[in-house]
Formats: C-alpha cells, structure tokens, sequence
C-alpha cells in the first residue's frame, strides 16, 4: 500500500520546467505539423559573447541554403551559430537547455506555427555573463524574396 501511495505522490510532483517543457512541447509539435519546410527568418542570439550579428536565413527542405547579415546583406560568418539555422535546431537548443535544468528559462512561441519567437534563459543562477536570448523576427512561409 505505501508503494502504491509513493508512486501517486511521486506523480504528482511537477519538476520547476515541467510547464516550459509542456509549451516547448505542444509548440514543436504545431510547427511539426504545420510548419512549412521553406521558409526564410531572421535570428539573432544575444550574449556576453563576441557581438553576432541579425542573421537572415533561408530553409529549403528543412536545410539551411543561404544565411546572410540581415544589415548588411553580405554571405555570413555562421561560426558558431549553426544551431540556429533552422527552427528544428532552434528547438534543439531549447529542449538543452530545459534539460540542464536553467536557473530561468522563458520562451514565446508563434501561434499559427508554433516556431519560437523570443526565448530568455539564464543557464545557473550565481553565474555571472551567462544569460542568453534568442529571437526570431521576419519568418515567412515559402521562399520569398527579401
């Protein structure tokens, strides 16, 4: 009897990301099942790192083709950034860093696809120069010229 109880007690418990991971979740699952496989964004990963520019990229077939400075609308430089080159990427960064168990974590996500639009996270609490934001502007479905 008293292991019948743990185990419903144990299931109850919720984890401090369990709502992060549930949203994460249900919006990969909208831009699984919704998300077009062409499409062209903007991201930007701001960080106490080297300054990274607005990269614009453009997805075929759900591969990053061409990624250039949104700014300047040069070829640039992804060292660095490959894992924000394509929203399935994007969502690997997230569940990692859910998964590491974030002193913060914070993500919006675009109802009618489901891609992250803006995600805040502070990897450990006492670390000082460690927080990271992602943001993703300008996203269109297709390849439309820009």
């Amino acid at each position: 009897m008293f292991a019948a109880l743990a185990l419903v007690i144990g299931a109850c418990k919720r984890g401090p990301f369990e709502g992060a991971t549930d949203a994460l979740n249900e919006a990969e699952k909208t831009w699984t099942q919704s998300g077009p496989v062409n499409y062209t964004f903007d991201v930007r990963r701001v960080c106490f790192c080297p300054t990274a520019p607005t990269l614009r990229v453009t997805v075929r077939n759900k591969a990053p083709q061409t990624v250039i400075n949104a700014a300047t609308g040069m070829a640039a430089d992804t060292t660095g950034l490959s894992d924000f080159l394509a929203m399935e990427r994007i969502f690997g960064v997230l569940r990692r860093y859910i998964n590491n168990n974030p002193a913060q974590f914070d993500a919006e996500y675009d109802a009618t696809y489901g891609y992250p639009v803006f995600a805040r996270i502070d990897p450990i609490a006492k670390a000082v120069d460690d927080e990271v934001q992602i943001q993703v502007t300008a996203f269109s479905p297709g390849l439309a010229a820009r």
